[in-house]
């Protein structure tokens, strides 16, 4: 089975928006280089091929269900870190698996996670247990990021601490008055006055006497 869409999501382009100003500089190379030689489809053809032996009738399509939708694509690499938890339960939460094999969604993504691990680049990121978190939601209470991987309750506290304190001192507070002032100025200064009853002198003063 060949993707010959050119409406897939860029594996690099796509992390590297999330991830962007989230301390996360080093992998940034790597991104580039990913999207570039287009590494990620590559072995996303690859893996296709192999699983195309024992599901011969169902590929086509199929396959290219994972990659063109976004939100589909966010749920599909968060099941492809070394620590996800894999099971038929959480697989089935994040896609739809009634037209297909029970078993195929799950044997894909353990296949392409494998290939994947064995380029360097992608295994630099897969691995990366602070990416993962952040990717999962950093906000997701502790029980429930135990429960979708395979980290401990100690390896998910510690990591979300260090996380919130890596954002927190991130933080400027020059750029968020800065920012503030220009949303003030953006949804203050265009004041409506129908009703009011205003003299039309005052109606048409300058906006940015009128804060």
């Amino acid at each position: 089975m060949v993707i010959t869409s050119t409406f897939l999501v860029a594996f690099g382009t796509w992390l590297g928006g999330k991830v962007v100003d989230k301390g996360f500089d080093k992998i940034t190379d790597s991104l580039l280089s990913i999207d570039e030689k287009n590494k990620f489809y590559k072995i996303v053809q690859k893996t296709s091929k192999e699983i195309s032996i024992k599901y011969p009738d169902i590929m086509g399509g199929n396959i290219e269900y994972f990659f063109k939708n976004e939100e589909i694509f966010n749920e599909l690499m968060k099941l492809l870190f070394i620590d996800a938890k894999l099971d038929m339960s959480i697989i089935e939460n994040s896609f739809d698996t009634s037209t297909i094999p029970n078993d195929f969604i799950l044997e894909f993504i353990q296949k392409l996670k494998v290939n994947l691990l064995r380029d360097k680049d992608f295994a630099s990121i897969l691995g990366n247990k602070e990416l993962y978190l952040y990717l999962l939601g950093i906000a997701i209470n502790i029980d429930t990021l135990v429960t979708i991987t395979t980290l401990s309750h100690k390896e998910v506290s510690e990591i979300k601490i260090l996380l919130e304190e890596k954002f927190k001192e991130k933080f400027s507070l020059e750029i968020f008055k800065k920012q503030y002032f220009e949303n003030c100025l953006n949804t203050l200064s265009q004041v409506n006055f129908i009703g009011l009853g205003i003299d039309l002198s005052i109606k048409n003063l300058n906006p940015l006497y009128q804060l």
